[in-house]
């Protein structure tokens, strides 16, 4: 069996390969080998928005990220090391906020009107543990039980998300949370070791079948044939669906990010990130991905903080996937999430602390481009140490309120769906209207 593959894989690998362990609750119906072919292969669908989520590990400081100029608590008193001065940084054209140096790269898209600035995001009650709050954000609820990621919800209830075929993935070593569910998801970094080897007739007798005598991939996961009814079967055998649909649209479409050249002058870092970025392009191009997740981290910047490295590498991916995405850009919403925001003084370290409200990034052909919730007319002076703790900037806008207006804007979802992705979701909005509010940037 191992000849086939790219490496040396037991059961336990192929799981981890396939779904990072963490969403091992599948369910697919079965599918004999021909029809699910037909099926990894067909054109995609008329409907085709596409979602890309990056996940800033570690809590971004949204204040100097989108620096609240015309907030006079923003000076060299309280961040003598982070301040930034006027004329460092770059004027976003509403007269109070501007952004930092190092998103320079960002500018054009910016200019184009097809990028959102949301400040002043979080969620009441705000967590400061890593763990909390990242698993809040990717799950869409503060119920710390609850272990389906927002995005495997949002790929079950939307009729606009494929139920079938290669819909979603995690460009990442790890599945994230937000991911995580009864619909599986693949995970991986390098799609070239992703993937069978052999010719055709090879590669058919290796993924076999479930049904009669089962062999091969899929009679591998589908267990023994007395055992139809077991817990585990449907389980084990959506797993090796999932794993053989991943591994035949990315051989298929020749997905390999080393030989993939972008278009339009779209120049993507060197760096890890900058290559994940680089292969979701190519997979929203050449594949019918419509929901990828990439994480970055290193934004716990409690000592000696610096965008140097961080911010530039954000605002020179978006601008890369801005031009070489333009001929589907319409369709396309990529959006940066991160746990919460960093304290409005500068700590001892040069650096800062864990906080409440932070900054989000969203661009994307259908986007209303431009600053929310950092203006004169929403910003008093002083709010920079508005939170009840009189530390922190309190947060102005739910972040499932975010993301339910790209769902039901971008996506077209019903009130019905988001209520599925984001549990309660009506209640929510009903119990705190002004967090929740539609800020319209879609």
């Amino acid at each position: 069996m191992t000849a086939f593959l790219s490496s040396n894989l037991h059961r336990r690998d192929f799981l981890k390969a396939s779904t990072g362990l963490g969403a091992l609750t599948l369910g697919f119906n079965t599918l004999c080998p021909p029809a699910f072919h037909r099926r990894a292969l067909a054109a995609p669908l008329d409907f085709n928005k596409k979602l890309l989520f990056i996940f800033l590990r570690g809590g971004m400081d949204g204040i100097n990220a989108v620096i609240p100029r015309g907030d006079s608590e923003y000076n060299d008193t309280n961040r003598p090391t982070l301040f930034v001065s006027e004329a460092e940084a770059i004027d976003l054209g509403n007269g109070f906020a501007q952004l930092h140096p190092d998103f320079y790269e960002m500018s054009d898209l910016y200019e184009s009107g097809d990028l959102a600035i949301v400040h002043r995001v979080g969620y009441s009650g705000q967590s400061q543990s890593h763990f909390d709050s990242q698993q809040y954000w990717e799950n869409g609820t503060l119920d710390r039980r609850l272990e389906v990621g927002i995005f495997n919800r949002l790929i079950s209830a939307s009729d606009h998300i494929r139920k079938q075929g290669f819909s979603a993935a995690a460009i990442s070593s790890g599945l994230p949370v937000a991911l995580r569910g009864p619909r599986p998801v693949p995970n991986f970094v390098d799609p070239v070791d992703f993937r069978f080897r052999g010719d055709e007739n090879s590669i058919n007798k290796f993924v076999g079948q479930a049904e009669g005598p089962a062999r091969g991939l899929l009679g591998f996961y589908s267990g023994k044939q007395g055992q139809a009814g077991g817990e585990y079967r449907d389980l084990l055998y959506d797993t090796g669906v999932t794993l053989n649909e991943t591994m035949t649209v990315l051989r298929n479409n020749n997905i390999n990010p080393e030989t993939y050249q972008p278009v339009n002058g779209a120049s993507y870092s060197s760096s890890s990130f900058g290559q994940k970025c680089k292969l979701a392009a190519q997979l929203f191009k050449e594949t019918d991905a419509q929901i990828l997740g990439v994480n970055f981290g290193g934004w716990d910047t409690h000592t000696n903080q610096s965008f140097d490295n961080l911010g530039s590498q954000v605002a020179r991916a978006y601008e890369a996937l801005w031009k070489d995405l333009q001929s589907q850009w319409k369709d396309v919403v990529i959006f940066t999430m991160t746990e919460f925001g960093r304290t409005s003084r500068e700590n001892g370290s040069l650096g800062t602390d864990h906080a409440e409200a932070t900054a989000m990034f969203v661009a994307g052909g259908g986007v209303n481009g431009g600053v929310y919730n950092c203006d004169a007319s929403t910003w008093r002076d002083g709010d920079i140490f508005s939170s009840s703790s009189g530390r922190y900037l309190r947060p102005e806008t739910d972040f499932r309120s975010v993301l339910a207006e790209i769902f039901r804007n971008h996506l077209g979802d019903s009130d019905d769906v988001i209520n599925v992705a984001i549990p309660g979701y009506d209640g929510l909005a009903a119990e705190r209207p002004s967090d929740y509010r539609p800020l319209g940037f879609i």
